[in-house]
């Protein structure tokens, strides 16, 4: 059960552990500073004993009613779930190689992908095929002194000729990644059908969070949302448009917004703080995501 009404579990049960501790505090206080007052509000614990029982006893029934109704909710919901993503069949497939080799990565031949490329071509269940290789490396960021002992490493050749066309194209998270973002955008023009849309994500250099990085290294070593060598550059909604108009396409819509705005935001779960401050800063126009839609025109 990750969320209940829309809160993340974890951080109800925090508030209301410090509710709960409040509330004790006080009637402890209470009791010790009018002592009469608190014998005569309790005094009928004893002398009712029946009664005291059958309260208790209903208050741990409403809670086991609501806590199990709640978890059938959550078991339903993710059970219908599931049957909708089965229902969808294998959305991808990876081919690995026969598993011969012992130590290091094992790769197919590029013929053995030209291969299947050639006697899949007609499927119409497949969508695409496109190849890449893949190691798993240690990593490290000395700027931040972080390190990943573990991290998978994907390369694709992005010159290679994808053969469908889509009606929509979508990128979240990974120009500002780009290092020559001409080259990457022109790639998905190439890959949209006449009055196809690409859908861009990517962090608002002019957002709040940005602004907060900028005014000292002791609170950030980046530059806004420049963060070598992960963000290579920052983008702003006049960047976004020009780069648009550079390459032919009808701008529909560049704007910012918030991490948990209801429509555009992520599915994350944030901590109240981080939900307060997403919020903030989303309603008075310094959100922290970039959103551009834009069109190829006919």
């Amino acid at each position: 059960m990750d969320k209940i009404f829309g809160i993340p579990a974890n951080n109800l049960a925090i508030v209301m552990a410090i509710l709960l501790i409040v509330i004790f505090v006080l009637v402890t206080f209470g009791a010790i500073r009018r002592f009469i007052l608190f014998k005569m509000g309790t005094r009928n614990i004893p002398r009712r004993k029946g009664q005291s029982l059958l309260i208790v006893i209903g208050l741990m029934l409403s809670s086991i009613i609501i806590a199990t109704s709640l978890g059938i909710g959550d078991t339903v919901r993710y059970s219908i779930r599931s049957v909708a993503v089965d229902s969808l069949g294998p959305v991808d497939e990876v081919i690995k190689g026969p598993g011969k080799k012992l130590f290091g990565d094992e790769y197919f031949d590029y013929s053995e992908f030209t291969y299947v490329q050639n006697i899949s071509k007609d499927n119409t269940n497949i969508e695409q095929l496109i190849p890449y290789i893949q190691t798993t490396l240690p990593s490290s960021n000395n700027q931040k002194d972080v390190a990943e002992s573990s991290m998978n490493i994907r390369g694709y050749d992005f010159d290679f000729s994808i053969q469908k066309k889509f009606d929509v194209v979508m990128a979240h998270q990974v120009i500002e990644h780009v290092e020559d973002p001409i080259k990457f955008m022109k790639t998905i023009k190439s890959l949209l059908n006449p009055e196809g849309i690409v859908h861009l994500e990517l962090p608002n250099q002019y957002s709040l969070s940005s602004l907060l990085r900028k005014i000292s290294p002791k609170i950030s070593h980046d530059y806004g949302f420049i963060q070598p060598p992960m963000h290579l550059r920052a983008y702003c909604k006049e960047t976004i448009r020009y780069l648009f108009d550079s390459l032919g396409l009808q701008s529909q819509m560049v704007f910012v917004c918030g991490n948990t705005d209801k429509i555009w935001g992520q599915a994350r779960d944030y901590s109240l703080p981080q939900n307060f401050y997403y919020t903030f800063s989303g309603k008075i126009g310094m959100g922290s995501l970039l959103i551009g839609i834009a069109q190829i025109t006919s």
